[in-house]
């Protein structure tokens, strides 16, 4: 039961990482106009998937998990934030 139960929390925490960071991506792109640097833009979208990644794997998550929920939320959320060139 111990091992199912730790399961369950690294799982739950590595979903929450990654969702509430492509949140806080998608936000932070809504909300600034980088539209006209399209090579900024895709190098922060480059950081910010880093960003979840290490953030998982160092709290002792799972940075994959993290990064797949993340990649989820950017896509539904992010990509009416991008520009064309991007």
């Amino acid at each position: 039961p111990s091992a199912l139960m730790n399961f369950v929390i690294v799982s739950a925490l590595s979903i929450g990482v990654g969702v509430s960071l492509g949140l806080a991506a998608s936000w932070l792109y809504r909300h600034l106009d980088l539209k006209s640097y399209p090579n900024l833009e895709t190098s922060l979208l480059f950081c910010f998937c880093y960003l979840c990644y290490a953030t998982a794997e160092a709290i002792a998550l799972s940075g994959i998990m993290a990064l797949f929920f993340q990649g989820i939320v950017l896509s539904h959320y992010n990509s009416y934030n991008l520009s064309e060139t991007a």
